[in-house]
């Protein structure tokens, strides 16, 4: 192994000393191997000609019953640069979305944190966390890498605040019964209009039923009586609704950044790594001799100590011709405060 203490300046490298020892500090490698010749010639431009991968993007919403755990029972979701919009229904939905979408899609949740519970149990192999929040999450499933992003982490605002904040058009004020949809209701998919707030913990105004029974006429089968309606139908356009707002607003989001800051917000997954990214471009990139470290800078900074600092009382210089004693002791501000 190698020992800096056995630094050949003759030679300009490090010797091998006794064989029986296995370990060897990361630093006094990397040095080593670079006095040997032995590191590749790499530069960033290799970096430019790696393959890029095709994501697809995706935008969804999934709706769950609010008894006891929260079960998904409807999920809806949209590509980018399509207006179809796509729904599994049932206990299964989350399962049949996972299939459903193709090898290396990006899919953005406003909230990843409770969406995502409907996910957590399909082999997540990594999720990115801070601040309560789950800013990011990848999973594989039948040979599949798919990553879901929170939109919310980057958007910090409501979808109901979408339209007024984007300028958008054709969405329409919603209302849903969340209480209402619980697991005995979904299985008989058949809602009683004027029970539409038993459960919810805020009474319904007079306005609020106005307006759940305007939708419900306006919503094709729908209705399935005069105080009736279809369950399965109402929940399929609340959804589409939300997954509307979502991607529309995100898009304009993204176009908007792509226009004025040259950053794509694809690339991102936060309005903290936004700015960061784009102080790296108009900032940090214009200062000269500024470099940027990555990995364990510490541990590599290690490898320039060769010992610590030793001081006597009052800092003074003593002759000493007596035998000492090496006591090294720890948390020494404490023990002399006791003494």
């Amino acid at each position: 192994m190698f020992n800096k203490q056995r630094y050949n300046r003759d030679k300009q490298c490090y010797e091998v000393k006794d064989k029986n020892s296995s370990s060897i500090k990361l630093s006094d490698l990397i040095l080593y191997i670079r006095d040997h010749n032995r590191f590749e010639p790499y530069s960033l431009s290799d970096v430019n000609k790696r393959k890029e991968v095709n994501h697809s993007y995706w935008y969804a919403d999934f709706e769950a019953s609010t008894q006891g755990y929260h079960n998904p029972y409807r999920v809806c979701y949209s590509k980018r640069g399509e207006d179809n919009i796509y729904n599994k229904y049932g206990k299964y939905c989350a399962y049949n979305f996972l299939c459903d979408l193709p090898h290396n899609a990006v899919c953005y949740f406003h909230n990843l944190k409770y969406d995502g519970s409907s996910l957590a149990k399909y082999n997540v192999n990594r999720c990115i966390k801070k601040g309560g929040k789950n800013m990011q999450m990848t999973l594989k499933i039948k040979g599949k890498q798919l990553t879901f992003k929170d939109s919310h982490a980057l958007i910090s605002t409501s979808l109901a605040s979408f339209p007024k904040m984007f300028g958008l058009s054709n969405i329409q004020k919603e209302i849903y019964p969340y209480n209402y949809f619980n697991k005995v209701n979904i299985e008989n998919n058949i809602g009683t209009i004027l029970e539409a707030d038993k459960y919810e913990i805020k009474q319904w105004t007079e306005e609020q039923f106005e307006l759940f029974n305007e939708k419900i006429d306006k919503i094709e089968n729908c209705k399935i009586y005069e105080f009736q309606s279809d369950m399965k139908a109402y929940c399929v356009f609340y959804c589409n609704q939300d997954v509307k707002n979502l991607k529309q607003g995100h898009s304009i989001f993204r176009d908007m950044c792509l226009e004025y800051l040259n950053i794509d917000v694809d690339k991102v997954i936060s309005a903290a790594s936004l700015a960061n990214t784009y102080f790296k471009h108009n900032v940090y990139s214009k200062i000269n001799n500024l470099k940027e470290y990555g990995g364990k800078v510490r541990e590599f900074i290690q490898g320039a100590i060769y010992g610590g600092r030793c001081m006597t009382r009052d800092n003074k210089k003593w002759y000493v011709n007596d035998e000492l004693y090496d006591y090294d002791a720890c948390s020494l501000y404490p023990s002399a405060i006791n003494r």
